[in-house]
Parts: structure tokens; sequence; C-alpha cells
């Protein structure tokens, strides 16, 4: 899967204290950034919705970037019980950040904790939307079509953005969601038309798991995302070589 003079390399778990979300944010935020310095692609798995935050503001300096999120939840709620780093305000909080240029938000069909403006306010934004019913009706091929060609790309994906056939292990599960071979192809899809710069998988809960459906199909979409990078580098890796 990883090609030969490539490898991945286990950074293990951040000393994370959830008493100390401030230090927390910014661990992983200056985690993210010394890993893209060191010209390595960051992927990052675990925590709730919010941990995708400070992983994208690690990528300051590197813009500009597209987002593409996977969930059942639109994420646009600017504050939360007075917070404004919560699972509710991931993309809002992105669509602050000036290196990002362009989000594309995928599988909602869910309130979760949005308000009324919400949905307007990431309209007027910008952002391209594709609930689960419409990739139910058109397949994936209409989101990667968004994706410009030679763009740099994160991917974000929350587990509840996936049926709950195949991942359960959420905390809110939503009926009607991507299936496992959509996301794969939409990886795939992705992966032929940007560069994929960073990764987080978030909301597992494999704790509500149930027989290890959940944990095999995360641990299978990681798989997958960490071969469409490994063959990017691959290509940019002879293509430099060939011209030298």
């Amino acid at each position: 899967m990883i090609p030969e003079g490539l490898r991945a390399v286990d950074l293990g778990d951040l000393p994370t204290n959830p008493t100390k979300p401030l230090e927390n944010r910014s661990l992983i935020t200056s985690t993210t950034a010394s890993v893209l310095r060191a010209g390595a692609v960051p992927l990052l798995l675990g925590g709730d919705d919010s941990v995708p935050i400070p992983f994208f503001s690690g990528f300051d300096g590197f813009g500009p970037i597209t987002i593409l999120q996977v969930d059942a939840h639109l994420d646009w709620r600017d504050e939360r019980g007075g917070l404004k780093h919560t699972l509710s305000s991931t993309m809002r909080r992105a669509s602050e950040m000036p290196w990002v240029e362009r989000i594309i938000q995928v599988g909602q069909r869910g309130v979760g904790g949005s308000r009324g403006n919400d949905l307007a306010d990431a309209r007027a934004w910008g952002v391209s939307l594709f609930s689960a019913a419409s990739v139910r009706t058109h397949g994936v091929q209409p989101i990667i079509d968004q994706v410009a060609p030679g763009s740099r790309c994160i991917i974000t994906l929350d587990c509840d953005g996936l049926d709950p056939s195949v991942i359960p292990a959420v905390l809110v599960p939503q009926p009607g969601g991507l299936g496992y071979l959509d996301v794969v192809e939409l990886l795939h899809g992705v992966a032929q038309r940007a560069r994929i710069i960073g990764f987080d998988l978030v909301e597992l809960v494999p704790e509500l798991d149930v027989r290890g459906l959940g944990v095999l199909a995360a641990s299978r979409i990681v798989c997958v995302i960490l071969g469409c990078i490994a063959n990017q580098l691959q290509r940019e890796k002879t293509a430099s070589e060939t011209r030298s």
C-alpha cells in the first residue's frame, strides 16, 4: 500500500487534558504545523468534532486550502453555551480562517445544534452543500467536480456522516447517511483532482460499536486515505526525478 521510499509514521497520542481545552487546541495546532513543516501530510484520528478546528489552524501559511467535510450536521453554529470552539461550530470557525478559500460539505441530514440562520450563513459564504439525499440520487461525482484541479485539500470526516449501518459507533446516529463505498469513491475521486494535504477522522465512539463494524469501517477508510496520499507523493517524487 505504501510505495517504497515512503513511510507512514505514528506519532502516538497527544498528551491532551480534558480540563485544559485551550492548551489542547494549541497542542493540536502546533503539532499539525510541525508535521507540515517537515514536508509530511498530517492525519489526525480521534476526538469530537471540535478537534478539526485547531487542526485547520495548523495549516496557516500552507494555503489556499479547500476543506471537504463529510458530516451528518451543518456545524455552522456561532456559539454554544457561550463557547465558540464546539462540535457544532467546526465549519463556521473554518470559514473565518483566511487560508481557507473553499468549503464543500457532504452528507448533511440532521438538525443537530444548528440555528435558523446557520444554513443561510453557510450559503452566503459560498459553501457547496451536498445533502445525503443528493448523494443517494446523484452519487459522489458532482461533489468531486466541485474540487478544483490542482487545489490543496483537507478532508475532514465525522463518522456520523456515514450511515449507522456502516459506523454505528457515534454519539448521534442519523439514518440515511453515506455508504462505505460512497466514501471510498469520494476519496479516490478527490485524490485524482487535488493534492490531499491533510485528513482527520473524528467522532468514533468504540464503546457504542456493534460487533466491531464501525471500527472496521473507520480503519479501512484510514487505509484508503493513506493509499491515496502515498500514491500522490509517489507521483510527485517520480515527476521530480524525471525533471532532474
